[in-house]
């Protein structure tokens, strides 16, 4: 697993939280790269969801 800040995070313009403060969500100004980061984040995210 990585560590660290995921890329997507590392521009707030590029995100923004859900409205109970809950999740991620990107913003159109997100661009592939980030789009990516974000996959994989929830990716993962979801497999150690699975694990609990």
């Amino acid at each position: 697993m990585k560590t660290g800040i995921p890329f997507f995070l590392t521009n707030p313009e590029w995100y923004t939280t859900g409205e109970d403060g809950i999740g991620y969500m990107l913003t159109d100004k997100a661009p592939k790269e980030a789009q990516k980061s974000y996959e994989e984040f929830y990716k993962e995210v979801n497999k150690n969801r699975n694990l609990d």
